[in-house]
């Protein structure tokens, strides 16, 4: 009688060598390559999928060799695994966009001052420059 993983796996678990290559194949694609996600159409359906791929087109012609091809409802983008961001409630948001307009008008008027004193300084320069009118 041959062994049909599928039928028969909690009988026959998978040899050690088996999981470890697994699990060597995981942390490989999440090493080496690129964590993209995409919304795919299934059954009528949208379902955003998650896709380890070298490239975005590497990323679709994956998915769209699982799933069909014209099945693909947004192209690829890929995600960065460092965290996710979480969604600022709207007072954290409007603290967030007023501390951000205050340092863009601190950098403005610092600018600003800038401009002026060197304004000055060429203005300086240029009356030294001139000739004085003996009387």
């Amino acid at each position: 009688m041959l062994f049909n993983p599928i039928e028969d796996r909690s009988r026959h678990p998978r040899p050690i060598m088996g999981r470890l290559m697994c699990l060597l194949e995981i942390m490989w694609a999440k090493t080496c390559m690129n964590k993209y996600l995409a919304s795919v159409r299934i059954r009528g359906q949208i379902v955003k999928m998650a896709v380890f791929a070298d490239s975005m087109t590497h990323a679709r012609m994956i998915l769209e060799y699982q799933f069909g091809m014209n099945s693909l409802a947004t192209t690829p983008v890929q995600v960065n695994e460092a965290g996710t961001i979480k969604p600022q409630t709207p007072d954290q948001a409007r603290l967030a966009a007023l501390k951000r307009q205050k340092d863009n008008v601190a950098k403005q008027i610092e600018t600003e001052r800038d401009r002026q004193k060197l304004a000055k300084a060429q203005k300086t320069i240029s009356n030294l420059n001139q000739p004085t009118l003996a009387r």
